[in-house]
């Protein structure tokens, strides 16, 4: 991930509208994940209308934008590249329960 990339990901983390930061540690590990050969970057977006309904700002992560429309690439393949040779030896089932 280029240090562009990262400081534009940084930057929504601690985007004011949320009204928190997201401590620098997990944003670290996020932005370590090894993932980005599989999951691309997704936007957040204010949602105007959630955001008017409800006097507040909603942001939304569009993970739909991923090519398999799915936020769970990120975790799948994440764990995956996690596992030790003898735990990948052992084999993998994976489920899921739809979007």
């Amino acid at each position: 991930m280029s240090s562009q990339s990262q400081g534009l990901l940084l930057s929504y983390f601690i985007y004011p509208v949320l009204g928190y930061v997201i401590p620098h540690s997990i944003i670290k590990r996020i932005l370590q994940a090894n993932v980005y050969d599989v999951a691309i970057e997704t936007p957040l977006v204010r949602a105007k209308q959630l955001s008017a309904r409800f006097d507040n700002d909603i942001i939304l992560k569009r993970e739909d934008l991923q090519p398999v429309y799915s936020f769970k690439i990120r975790g799948a393949y994440n764990k995956l590249r996690r596992l030790t040779e003898t735990q990948l030896a052992q084999g993998v089932i994976a489920a899921s329960a739809g979007n």
